[in-house]
């Protein structure tokens, strides 16, 4: 018996199929499953092939109906189906459903269709999964790497020896006496944004050699503290916006090297840095850090002036402090603000620190 293929479903996204057969004259009709349904054929870890129900639809079919015990020895499986009765007939109904008919066949062989290309790129995506899984083993294993390297970085010795490249060492801007930043903002950006606050290598460009300083990361402030001959005196400054100014010097002893609010300005510009110009109780804090750090804290005879009253005459002052850089920054209430003490009262001097 020879059969000719009129229609083919290569995916079945659904347990119930509709074909149309237009045209075909035949006697025979024959269903040929070339591979188990996806879902509905699966039961357990295995497929099966099966079907539940078949419908034939055509104007003119001849049934071959004879006696069930005759139908029950026949070879053509006749005995597995019986004619039913109809009793009604709506044509309304049946007009809107030849209407749909059409449509429906349409969408069905579309998405046929495209559960087809579904099926056959799912070897390509189960080898991009793959492939993706195998770059994040290859990047965890990197990043493991790139930490022990930094970690191995961190044991080296600060100075490197002479002769030896910073660069090729590992250093960051900032790093080391022989690899300075030009400023606390640019050791910052060299390391990372979070970089903590704390001392660092600078160079500024009018500074003679490199400066160890602390740098406030929050202001990207660079404080360079300088030490009167007195070892109880102390001045700071710093690169484009730091620090502050020199204290009296111990009992039977002068300072040569900071005496005046002048004498502070050169000794900075003498270092490319100017007098801090404080412009927060954030900023104040930090100094206070860097003081701690050093010692100074703790020295009682210490004095770090910030500020100058400029109206002081013959031992009377107005009580109202500018910057030590051009004395145009009124500080009064931010170091009011800022003091140690909970309740502050101000006291006339000519300096406030």
């Amino acid at each position: 018996m020879l059969y000719s293929d009129v229609v083919e479903n290569g995916a079945n996204p659904s347990n119930v199929t509709l074909d149309m057969l237009p045209g075909s004259a035949a006697q025979h009709v024959r269903i040929l499953m070339t591979h188990p349904h996806t879902t509905n054929g699966k039961v357990g870890d295995e497929f099966v092939y099966g079907i539940r129900e078949i419908f034939a639809l055509a104007s003119r079919m001849d049934t071959a109906v004879a006696d069930c015990k005759e139908a029950a020895n026949s070879a053509d499986a006749r005995d597995k189906y019986f004619l039913l009765p109809i009793h009604e007939f709506d044509p309304e109904i049946a007009e809107k459903m030849d209407s749909l008919e059409e449509d429906v066949l349409l969408r069905t062989r579309t998405l046929s269709s495209k559960t087809q290309q579904l099926s056959a790129s799912r070897s390509q995506a189960e080898i991009c999964v793959s492939e993706k899984e195998e770059f994040k083993n290859r990047k965890k294993n990197l990043t493991e790497e790139i930490t022990t390297i930094k970690g191995a970085l961190l044991t080296l010795p600060l100075t490197p020896k002479e002769g030896s490249d910073s660069v090729s060492l590992g250093y960051l801007p900032g790093d080391s006496p022989t690899y300075p930043a030009e400023d606390c903002f640019a050791a910052k950006i060299a390391n990372s944004p979070e970089a903590p606050s704390g001392f660092y290598w600078i160079l500024p460009r009018c500074a003679p050699h490199p400066l160890r300083v602390f740098c406030d990361m929050e202001s990207s402030t660079s404080m360079y503290f300088i030490r009167n001959k007195a070892a109880a005196v102390a001045a700071a400054a710093a690169a484009a916006a730091a620090a502050a100014a020199p204290a009296p010097a111990a009992a039977g002893r002068s300072s040569s090297k900071v005496h005046s609010v002048a004498s502070l300005r050169l000794v900075c510009a003498e270092n490319g840095l100017e007098p801090l110009v404080l412009t927060s109780t954030e900023q104040l804090r930090a100094l206070r850090v860097a003081l701690k750090q050093i010692g100074f804290a703790d020295n009682e005879n210490g004095v770090l002036p910030l500020a100058h009253d400029m109206g002081c005459l013959e031992g009377k002052c107005t009580g109202s402090y500018k910057d030590l850089y051009s004395g145009t920054t009124d500080l009064t209430a931010l170091l009011l603000e800022g003091a140690l003490a909970p309740n502050p009262t101000p006291t006339t001097a000519p300096t406030a620190g």
